[in-house]
């Protein structure tokens, strides 16, 4: 089944997101000047807006900007990758947190892939729960 945010899910994901910041000690103020520092784009990779035919950036009700398929996605498919060869794409970082997940990033080496944990549609805003990569490292297995 495919995620259709509600204007309460959206603000929960909202709630969600300061609460781990919170957890880890720092504010949201403090995490936008680390993502637009030279030390950030040193350390994570410099970003890439690449267009592609399966997603696009646009404005999230959830915060700011977000990430949303262009096409249908199943189950267990890979979208794409967050980083690869120490270069950041849009997927990496434009995807914002949700308990209401539909994806997931999986750890490759130093690369992050992004796949899929449910069915997603076109026009579906991509999400993942910043917890399974803050806290977790789930490694990378390809899923038959």
């Amino acid at each position: 089944m495919a995620l259709k945010k509600s204007s309460t899910e959206a603000l929960t994901s909202q709630r969600e997101y300061e609460w781990i910041l919170e957890k880890i000690g720092i504010t949201d103020e403090n995490i936008r000047l680390v993502i637009e520092s030279e030390w950030f784009n040193r350390n994570a990779g410099a970003l890439i807006e690449e267009e592609t035919d399966t997603y696009e950036k646009r404005p999230s009700p959830i915060e700011g900007v977000g990430v949303y398929a262009k096409v249908k996605f199943n189950k267990g498919d890979v979208i794409g990758y967050g980083k690869k060869d120490g270069v950041r794409s849009m997927l990496g970082r434009y995807i914002n947190h949700s308990p209401f997940k539909n994806a997931m990033f999986y750890f490759e080496g130093d690369d992050i892939i992004l796949a899929t944990e449910q069915d997603i549609l076109p026009g579906d805003e991509i999400l993942v729960d910043y917890t399974d990569h803050t806290f977790y490292n789930h490694k990378w297995t390809q899923k038959k």
